[in-house]
């Protein structure tokens, strides 16, 4: 197997997804009324040979940048449902030489090394809170738009072109989600969907298409996150050895020091213009607060969080 330089990236920043598993299905009329293959993207079913199919794709976010033109190659026809353009830039993917690779293979500390690098170059970059970088952002919005130009259909690309600034949703990099709109075979339809029917989806303009594959790439519930993960309160905390040590009946993180950790952190949540756009509340919960998001370096989360503060807990 080749290694390129942008699996390199993706493995530094792959850590950053685990918390999207949680399906999100589209809040679509006639969603169960559908009689062919349905299935979400994060739960792939692969028993039907899709090469002769009419397929739909609802979600024109990451899973679909992903997955629509490998589909797009198999499928007799595609229907692409996008609820709002996605920014996408090109994806750097230069394959290392022969001669790069020779010492990643000799040598280990020069492929942590390398690995270092590409860290040091991002971990600065990935910070919104940094108005030093609106620059950066202003360059990849740029990128973006040079990126378009692909797509030979001026107005197909005016429908693909973004209202949002970029970084306002999940920032994506493809070189082949924009070339696909060239092929005869793929539709983008920004007609909201109306409903659903056993066979067909009727969009808001009263446009019929049937169908015969409806895959939901409509994300995940990224403001649920807590939904999925195990928070143990005064029954099971995980400084046990040093209450063993220490002869504590009791530790719990004070309430003072939580909330002004709470507050500050949603000052500076609330600083990054670009996630305080509209965007259908990609980052927040329905109440408008921001959920999901982390305004510092991934440098500045291990610093937080790499040894406790005795002061921050109440003991007894």
């Amino acid at each position: 197997m080749s290694s390129t330089r942008g699996e390199f990236v993706a493995r530094v920043l792959i850590s950053a997804v685990g918390m999207l598993n949680m399906p999100q299905w589209p809040d679509v009329s006639g969603l169960e009324d559908f009689g062919g293959k349905l299935f979400h993207s994060a739960r792939w079913d692969s028993d039907r040979d899709i090469s002769s199919s009419a397929l739909a794709i609802i979600g024109s976010a990451a899973t679909a940048v992903q997955m629509a033109p490998e589909l797009a190659r198999e499928a007799a026809q595609l229907y692409l449902y996008e609820r709002s353009a996605t920014w996408a830039l090109p994806r750097e993917n230069e394959p290392f030489t022969q001669e790069e690779l020779a010492p990643f293979a000799n040598d280990p500390d020069a492929a942590l090394a390398e690995r270092e690098r590409i860290f040091n170059d991002i971990d600065p970059q990935i910070t919104f809170a940094n108005r030093e970088l609106c620059e950066f952002c202003e360059f990849c919005e740029a990128a973006g738009r040079k990126h378009l130009l692909v797509v030979e259909d001026p107005e197909l690309r005016k429908k693909l072109t973004p209202q949002v600034p970029w970084g306002t949703q999940q920032p994506l990099f493809s070189a082949t989600w924009f070339p696909m709109f060239n092929r005869p075979n793929v539709e983008l339809v920004i007609d909201p969907i109306a409903r659903i029917t056993e066979d067909s989806i009727v969009s808001g303009d009263g446009a019929v298409r049937r169908v015969d594959v409806i895959i939901a790439a409509s994300g995940f519930q990224t403001n649920r996150f807590l939904s999925t993960v195990d928070v143990t309160g005064r029954g099971g905390l995980r400084q046990l050895a040093r209450m063993d040590a220490q002869g504590f009946k009791r530790i719990e993180v004070r309430e003072d020091v939580m909330q002004r950790h709470n507050e500050q952190l949603q000052r500076d949540l609330g600083a990054v213009e670009v996630w305080q756009a509209e965007c259908h509340n990609y980052y927040g919960a329905a109440s408008g607060r921001i959920v999901t998001q982390w305004p510092y370096t991934m440098t500045e989360y291990g610093r937080r969080t790499r040894l406790p503060d005795p002061d921050a807990y109440a003991i007894g």
